[in-house]
C-alpha cells in the first residue's frame, strides 16, 4: 500500500486549523511567518504583533487578514522579570477575546474570510508584480 506522506501531513495540518481557529504568532519580530499564511489559507487568521514587525502581516493585512495586538506590552512589562512570556502572551490574548460582547471577537469571521482570500490569492504573478512595484519605487540615477 502506497501512502503519500505529504497528503497525510496536509490532512493533519488542515484538521489542526479547524480546531485552532485563532493561532497566535507570539514572536515580536519575524521576517516572514509562513505559519501565518498556512493558517490563513485554511481560514484561520493569526494573532500577530502589531506595527508591521511580522512580515506576513503585510501580505495578509493587519486587521483584515490577521489580528494585530501589541505584544510588546508584555515584553516591556516583563523586562528583568521571570521567563513566563509565553503564558503572559496567552493570558493577554485570551483577555482580548473573552468578553462575549467584544467587537474584535465578532469580527473574527470576517477576518477569517479575508485571510483565506489573501493567502490563496498570492501566486507567482502576484509575487513578480510586487517585486516590480518595489523596484519601480526606487530612486533612479540620472
Amino acid at each position: 500500500m502506497y501512502v503519500n506522506v505529504f497528503e497525510v501531513l496536509f490532512v493533519q495540518l488542515s484538521l489542526s486549523y479547524l480546531v485552532y481557529s485563532l493561532p497566535p504568532q507570539p514572536c515580536i519580530y519575524d521576517a516572514y511567518g509562513m505559519t501565518m499564511v498556512e493558517s490563513a489559507a485554511f481560514g484561520a487568521p493569526s494573532i500577530v504583533n502589531s506595527g508591521g514587525k511580522v512580515g506576513a502581516a503585510s501580505l495578509l493585512g493587519e486587521g483584515k487578514g490577521c489580528i494585530a495586538v501589541d505584544l510588546e506590552k508584555i515584553v516591556d512589562a516583563n523586562v528583568g522579570g521571570d521567563d513566563n512570556y509565553e503564558k503572559q502572551t496567552i493570558d493577554y490574548i485570551r483577555a482580548l477575546f473573552t468578553p462575549m460582547d467584544n467587537p474584535q471577537k465578532a469580527k473574527t469571521g470576517e477576518i477569517a474570510k479575508e485571510a483565506r482570500c489573501q493567502a490563496l490569492g498570492w501566486d507567482e504573478m502576484a509575487s513578480c508584480q510586487g517585486l516590480i512595484d518595489i523596484l519601480d519605487g526606487l530612486p533612479r540615477d540620472g
